[in-house]
């Protein structure tokens, strides 16, 4: 009897009809549940992108630049000024372009910094588009393209790589190339930690190499940046940040909350041991242009001299142009020897910055977004007439009366 009553109880016990059909919904159940979380998220992004949050991450990392915006990314930009836009199939922010020219057509390629690429006003309102609609008044087929591959923080040597790379397979008639106030402190890496370094001067920099007596690229700050917590950072999150604005905000959230709480530690810490708080270095005012003007501008020369020799070999016309500055940021130096490199080398040269001398602070400030930052709607309107008058002046285009 108890043999029987222990066989019974080895048996397995049937499951209640109502716990069986619970076990069999439970995959149903999750399926369900992923269904409704990816249409609430569809549902989130779609809201995101109309009231244009999580646009403001668009950069990634590159090889040869160190950084290039992400192809056909649309953007929202709030930092200074305002403006929504979406980079092309070449991490233009322009429109679309063939890299064929249509019979007929001559085509401008504007190089430059933030100050070109213009991302603080709408794309109709920058200097590349006006300076196009006035070009091709009178003209009813707009025979005239003036293209923007202007990119923010590029120093001259990426510049160079970005107009034969790029620029120069749009076939250009004349490539301006638009050379913006103290760019020789572009030409070194800041003076101070990787780790306090921004993206924007994790590029390639140009050395000259004593032993082989040449110019060359060297990569060693862009490769020690993207080894340091913030690169390894950006290289690990940036698929899901350019892709996914809910992904962008989670994640620039959780870098600033990381960033925060380091600062805090660092500032208690300091408090602690009756030390002042380290200041962060604003490497552009701290670090004084001329002390760089000189030592650089061998490399500047060189590099003018090599977009020069480019153009030439693509049968394009090359012009430098030099954008008005705010007073508190000339370098008059730089001012005087980028004149003379241009008259060494025959280039056609045009100094806005030195139109703009005699204007009182606050006629020059009206240019600026805060009388100090980056060319507001005025500035551009400004910079697109004295272009047009430029190039019409010395006839560097077949340009309609």
């Amino acid at each position: 009897m108890t043999g029987k009553l222990a066989e019974l109880d080895s048996e397995p016990k049937a499951q209640s009809p109502s716990s069986a059909a619970r076990s069999k919904s439970l995959p149903f159940q999750f399926i369900a549940a992923f269904c409704l979380f990816l249409v609430l998220s569809l549902m989130l992004e779609q809201c995101f992108a109309l009231a244009g949050i999580g646009e403001g991450q668009f950069m990634k990392l590159d090889p040869l630049y160190g950084f290039v915006p992400e192809t056909k990314k649309a953007v929202t930009w709030r930092g200074e000024g305002f403006s929504r836009f979406q980079y092309n199939s070449f991490s233009m922010q322009d429109r679309e372009y063939p890299l064929k020219k249509a019979a007929g057509q001559q085509r401008i390629a504007m190089l430059g910094d933030s100050y070109v690429e213009a991302i603080q006003v709408s794309r109709k309102q920058n200097f590349c588009s006006l300076l196009e609609n006035l070009l091709n008044e009178g003209s009813n087929d707009r025979s005239i393209e003036v293209q923007n591959f202007g990119l923010s923080s590029y120093s001259l040597y990426m510049m160079l790589l970005r107009l034969e790379k790029l620029a120069l397979a749009f076939h250009p008639d004349l490539v301006v190339l638009n050379y913006h106030v103290n760019e020789v402190m572009k030409a070194e890496a800041p003076a101070i930690a990787i780790d306090e370094m921004s993206l924007g001067s994790a590029h390639p920099y140009l050395r000259f190499n004593k032993e082989k007596a040449a110019f060359e690229a060297d990569y060693s700050t862009q490769a020690a940046w993207q080894n340091s917590a913030q690169g390894k950072w950006l290289k690990a999150t940036e698929g899901f940040s350019l892709h996914s604005r809910i992904a962008s905000v989670v994640l620039h959230s959780v870098w600033e909350l990381r960033n925060f709480l380091l600062k805090s530690v660092d500032s208690l810490s300091a408090l602690l041991n009756h030390q002042k708080p380290k200041s962060p270095v604003n490497y552009w005012v701290d670090e004084p242009p001329y002390k760089f003007t000189e030592q650089h501008w061998p490399s500047i020369h060189y590099l003018l001299k090599t977009m020069q020799a480019d153009c030439r070999k693509a049968g394009a016309k090359f012009v430098i142009v030099r954008l008005p500055a705010f007073r508190a940021n000339k370098n008059e130096l730089e001012a005087k020897l980028l004149e003379k490199s241009a008259a060494e080398l025959g280039i056609e040269y045009l100094d806005l910055d030195a139109g703009t001398r005699s204007w009182s602070d606050e006629q020059l400030a009206a240019l600026f977004f805060g009388g100090n930052g980056h060319y507001n709607i005025q500035g551009h309107k400004y910079l697109s007439e004295q272009l047009n008058n430029f190039l019409r002046s010395k006839k560097l285009l077949a340009i309609s009366k």
